[in-house]
């Protein structure tokens, strides 16, 4: 298996993942925060994508992010900018999920645009540097980027998922 099929295929179980772990989920189940300190599963979501459009669209396939282009923010009534890194708890509790169904059209897009970009990608593609502040030489391939910062980052947040599920009563991880 090629590594760029390798990665398209854990893009598309991971989003899986996160439609099955949420799709039964009430309005009220969706912006539960357990206390203060914590965020809710709206909050998690949306990070979570948001930062696999800013990323990706920002670093790799240098485009306009799926958010700003196709009007999501206005869409479902949240910031137009960001993605919630560095957010205080009063700037977290306030993003909230409505329609979860509407929210998942922007999440479906975000891995359609992961998809298209890697689909043509060959190994030697996948090494090319791209600009990461947090690397000592100030580069990572792409390949470390969508695996190390985007989906290792995403598989962590669902993870968070599934304990907010079992605090509210839920079933948690399927395993």
């Amino acid at each position: 298996m090629a590594t760029s099929d390798f990665i398209r295929d854990s893009f598309a179980r991971l989003h899986k993942s996160l439609q099955d772990s949420t799709s039964d989920l009430t309005v009220e189940q969706l912006n539960f925060t357990p206390d203060q300190e914590h965020h809710s599963i709206a909050w998690i979501l949306w990070h979570a994508y948001r930062t696999a459009d800013v990323i990706g669209s920002r670093l790799l396939w240098q485009s306009d992010e799926r958010w700003a282009r196709d009007g999501w923010a206005s869409r479902l009534g949240m910031p137009e900018a960001g993605q919630g890194t560095g957010h205080s708890p009063d700037e977290a509790h306030a993003i909230h999920i409505e329609d979860l169904g509407t929210f998942m059209g922007y999440a479906d897009g975000v891995i359609a645009d992961c998809d298209a970009y890697l689909a043509p990608m060959s190994d030697e593609d996948l090494q090319q540097p791209r600009p990461w502040r947090n690397a000592p030489s100030g580069e990572e391939p792409i390949a470390a980027i969508i695996g190390n910062h985007v989906m290792t980052h995403i598989y962590g947040h669902r993870n968070e998922i599934y304990w907010l599920r079992s605090l509210q009563g839920l079933k948690g991880s399927p395993n």
